[in-house]
């Protein structure tokens, strides 16, 4: 019967390591611990301890963290595992896959307030700190006469609603978790608050865009065990009045703003009606990413500059070749993983011969506004597929294909290096039906395509990853096909 005859398009040899537990050493910290009759600010890990201040007016033994509002059971789904206010080592490195920043908290010893191992004074001609009314919300304070962000005094005090005060929710993409301290944004009833000055019209505010100082693309593959899998993120908002990157209000005019380049974590350049400027987005805390700097990255195989594109096309023991690749505008490139990318109705993929050597091949898509979002895509009659070894493949449909995804399987675990997971896509065109799974297409002929649905996707979970949609059943009215197996229909 020819509804059985199952034809493997595509093969690809991918040897995935078994998934392992996650490494349980504690983070590099900085901690505050006893030293004479004050405090020192030290920072540990698992091979040494510096000093970085030394505080001797400050009681070690009535030190405390301040509690921090932002962080309740009701605002906050992890506020269970914060750690008690007893516990000192609460600053710590955040890290992600390519960048590393200092998170500190607000702490107190009932005379003084401490920042980041610094005791807090206001400039002269300003009230000074008033322990007694300091509230804390993540990065953001307020006593009775000040603002502060970043332990800094930004502005006066002109009536903060302390009731209704909270951090703005910026969602990340991929992050399964939420932590109020990377909080720029807050609100109360009347204001805004950004990076610690007020701002007005709370109510329009709205994200713009997002991008993760990581550009190798979301399909790049990662380390399950990461916490941060792809690093900081850099967040585009606006409101009636104001446009604001990570929190920083710039001298823009709305209406007429666009962008004219994001280097994420490094330099962002844009226009209005009075020009071109720039603003830096590196934060004195954090270490830049390499990749998005204005010079050549031999780590990466597609560079995004400020004013080009280039590519790898050689790499030999430290040292690379980069090439650029001409009349691209680099804000509109997108890496999807570590060799291929979309630019417009193109996508570049770099080849490497059994030699080991390397070039760049260019595919034109056959919908001019399709987008590259998940491995299986479905074009006109193309379907495209990204592979979990990294790869891009074409293969031509009979007629136009329909994605059967009944549940998306959620990104984060489609490319991880886990292979606990086995997510499938599903598709069909006028004559076929399509099992893809990361690795390798099957494909079946159907009498009655339009008839095909999927079924039995399930929540699975790897060892050190998140939960999510996976596995599926592909059923026609012939039967049942699983992968490589098909299960015909029983006739009663």
């Amino acid at each position: 019967m020819r509804y059985r005859n199952v034809v493997c398009l595509l093969s690809f040899s991918l040897l995935l390591p078994p998934a392992w537990g996650c490494r349980l050493d504690e983070p590099d910290h900085l901690a505050y611990q006893k030293q004479g009759r004050g405090v020192a600010y030290v920072f540990n890990n698992t091979e040494s301890t510096r000093t970085l201040s030394r505080l001797p007016d400050v009681n070690f033994k009535q030190l405390r963290r301040l509690a921090d509002l932002s962080k309740t059971p009701d605002k906050d789904p992890y506020w269970k595992y914060q750690q008690p206010l007893t516990h000192l080592a609460t600053d710590y490195y955040a890290e992600g896959v390519n960048a590393t920043l200092l998170r500190a908290s607000y702490h107190s010893d009932g005379r003084y307030i401490l920042w980041a191992g610094e005791v807090i004074r206001n400039p002269a001609g300003v009230p000074p700190v008033d322990v007694a009314s300091f509230r804390v919300f993540g990065r953001f304070a307020v006593d009775k006469n000040s603002l502060y962000f970043d332990g800094v005094r930004t502005e006066p005090n002109e009536g903060v609603d302390i009731s209704t005060m909270d951090a703005v929710r910026i969602n990340k993409p991929w992050a399964g978790y939420y932590d109020p301290a990377f909080a720029e944004v807050l609100r109360d009833k009347n204001y805004l608050y950004l990076r610690g000055h007020r701002a007005d019209a709370p109510d329009s505010f709205t994200i713009q865009a997002q991008k993760s100082w990581d550009q190798r693309g979301r399909f790049y593959p990662i380390h399950p065990c990461v916490a941060r899998p792809i690093g900081p993120w850099d967040t585009l908002a606006r409101t009636a009045t104001q446009v604001i990157i990570n929190g920083h209000a710039l001298d823009a005019d709305p209406d007429t703003f666009a962008i004219v380049r994001w280097l994420p974590g490094t330099q962002f350049i844009y226009r209005d009606k009075n020009g071109v400027k720039r603003t830096s987005l590196a934060e004195k805390n954090a270490e830049p990413p390499s990749h998005a700097l204005s010079r050549k990255d031999c780590s990466a195989n597609f560079n995004m500059l400020e004013d080009k594109v280039t590519w790898l096309k050689d790499w030999n023991r430290g040292t690379c070749e980069m090439k650029t690749i001409p009349g691209l505008d680099p804000e509109q490139f997108h890496p999807l993983n570590d060799s291929v990318a979309q630019y417009q109705d193109r996508l570049y993929s770099i080849k490497i011969s059994e030699f080991g050597e390397r070039s760049l091949a260019v595919i034109t898509l056959d919908d001019p506004h399709l987008i590259i979002n998940r491995r299986f895509t479905a074009g006109k009659r193309h379907g495209y597929l990204l592979t979990t070894d990294g790869n891009v493949a074409v293969f031509a449909s009979s007629g136009p294909l329909v994605l059967l995804d009944n549940r998306i399987p959620n990104e984060r675990e489609a490319h991880t290096m886990d292979d606990q997971y086995h997510p499938n896509w599903f598709a069909r065109d006028d004559r076929y039906v399509y099992i893809f799974t990361g690795t390798q297409l099957y494909r079946y002929a159907t009498a009655w395509p339009q008839y095909a649905h999927v079924v039995g996707q399930t929540l699975r979970s790897g060892y050190g990853s998140a939960e999510s949609w996976a596995g599926g059943v592909l059923v026609t009215l012939e039967g049942k096909y699983a992968d490589a197996y098909f299960t015909p229909r029983k006739v009663k």
